[in-house]
């Protein structure tokens, strides 16, 4: 499926000013500060701006002016720097599933989650009083809080943040191909804010005049968010202006908080039946397959090996791109449903012909597929009438929607190799055919390995893919096959997770098509 990870746009209004704001009206209250006092915001320009003041700003001469701030009144001047908090940095979650996803449809596979990243914001405080007897009657009161442990604080802060564009447009394109084939009848906007696919934080942003287009937009509230000063004990006493009797006292307060960093969209290939424009499909490197974005082989710490098992991808998709491969080449299908003791040999991508519901595939479907001549006389002379059923044949044909794997009933199979269902299948759901092999031959029952048996040729160069150095005569023996049944139960291949201690037991769960 198509994975983008996007940038936020820009967050400077929408989420640090506002968090900010926050944390300063909880400071007020904290410190025990006059309500009336004016908080001056300095940015990066050294250009002021009052808070609560429009997002355009304005500069602080004008500010200080209107709020008679140039006095001896009393002022509160901050400064805020930004930090990404560099030991959260290989924790962050960007392809993991740790975070909640905002948008998604179940139906279709689409998903829309942010990725946030631990910063810390540090804002820097410049106290200002009218006079030193004022300044020190708060240093004092400041005095009795730390000395009561209250020298950290507990915030809720409140931000909001845009979709990328790029994310809009391809909601666009996928709702597109969505009404084009058996459609619900819904407009964009419908579909988009449908409850069922929207999380409640999200919400439009307009301006009052309407000057600014509508955009969807995510807006949260964080709890607990931890804040601190930069004194062990007290602050400092200050010291007097150079202007006027005002007194300042100086000082740092650190905000730790989850900033939202990107988004990652997790698109579908099909959409109600239809292939998605080519721009938006994953790109395939030839050198490195559809994996390629893992690149040439890496190489860990025994702590990164770790790592990597519990990370950027699901284990049990890892596990079905070792074996096998799909068709076509772009596809990155890997469900995590497949029946034990199997791997897949290749996948295949399934379009459904509107005139025909019952027809799928050929086991052939081209020249990216080729199989060997004396398994193709097994499946031909012997397996084609069991290939479709669970244990019942070493190949095993199976049929996959969106949601997973399904009953054996749906499939049929003939000696021509032509793949069909046999029932209407449904034009909204998208279908994969995978071609397996047990790799694990006790699971077999005893007349798929009995024609199997017949077969040494076969015996022989399944052996050889599965690693094994059979030697194989002629005819196989009964109690020969039962030692290759045997040697294939130890094969420790990606997809067998049982741990082998008295008793081992499964369960096979395989959906009826649903969600009409």
């Amino acid at each position: 499926m198509p994975i983008l990870q996007l940038p936020v746009p820009e967050t400077k209004d929408s989420v640090l000013r506002p968090v900010v704001n926050t944390v300063m009206k909880d400071l007020m209250k904290i410190m025990s500060l006059d309500k009336n006092t004016s908080i001056l915001f300095i940015d990066e320009n050294e250009e002021g701006q009052q808070f609560n003041s429009n997002l355009l700003g304005q500069s602080s001469d004008k500010l200080d002016a209107k709020t008679n701030s140039y006095g001896a009144s009393n002022r509160v001047k901050i400064n805020v720097t930004e930090e990404m908090d560099n030991s959260y940095v290989m924790s962050t979650q960007v392809w993991r599933t740790n975070n909640m996803a905002i948008w998604r449809d179940d139906d279709l596979k689409i998903l829309i989650k942010p990725v946030y990243a631990t910063t810390e914001l540090k804002i820097t405080i410049e106290n200002r009083f009218t006079d030193k007897s004022k300044a020190l009657q708060w240093r004092n009161a400041m005095r009795m809080k730390v000395s009561n442990y209250q020298d950290i604080n507990q915030h809720v802060i409140m931000y909001h943040y845009t979709l990328p564009k790029e994310v809009i447009y391809i909601m666009r394109e996928m709702y597109a191909l969505r009404e084009n084939v058996a459609g619900y009848g819904d407009t964009f906007e419908q579909y988009f804010a449908d409850p069922k696919h929207c999380s409640p934080r999200f919400t439009h942003l307009t301006n009052d005049d309407g000057s600014w287009k509508s955009m969807p937009t995510i807006a949260e509230k964080q709890m607990r968010v931890l804040g601190w000063y930069d004194f062990d004990t007290i602050p400092e006493e200050g010291s007097k202006g150079n202007d006027s009797s005002a007194w300042t006292i100086n000082f740092t307060y650190t905000v730790r908080f989850d900033r939202p960093l990107g988004i990652i969209f997790e698109g579908a290939l099909v959409v109600h039946n239809q292939l998605v424009d080519r721009s938006l499909r994953p790109d395939y490197d030839e050198e490195y397959g559809p994996m390629h974005a893992e690149g040439p082989q890496r190489f860990f710490s025994l702590g990164g090996i770790l790592m990597e098992w519990f990370g950027a991808y699901d284990e049990r998709r890892l596990q079905q791109v070792k074996w096998g491969f799909n068709v076509p080449k772009f596809d990155e299908f890997a469900s995590a449903d497949f029946k034990p003791g199997t791997v897949k040999l290749y996948d295949i991508m399934v379009a459904i012909n509107a005139n025909d519901r019952y027809d799928l595939t050929n086991l052939l479907p081209g020249d990216e597929v080729k199989i060997d001549k004396d398994i193709l006389r097994f499946i031909v002379e012997s397996e084609w009438p069991y290939m479709t059923r669970t244990h019942k044949s070493v190949l095993q044909l199976s049929l996959y929607n969106q949601h997973g794997l399904l009953n054996d009933s749906y499939l049929r199979f003939n000696k021509d190799l032509d793949i069909t269902a046999t029932q209407n299948l449904n034009l909204r759901n998208a279908y994969h055919v995978r071609f397996g092999l047990y790799v694990d031959w006790t699971y077999l029952d005893k007349d798929a390995l009995d024609r199997l048996r017949r077969y040494p040729d076969v015996v022989d160069k399944l052996g050889e893919y599965l690693g094994k150095k059979w030697v194989i005569n002629e005819r196989i023996l009964k109690d020969e096959m039962n030692k290759y049944v045997e040697d294939t139960s130890k094969i420790k291949y990606w997809g067998d997770w049982a741990m082998r201690t008295v008793q081992t037991q499964g369960i096979i769960a395989m959906r009826t098509e649903g969600r009409k």
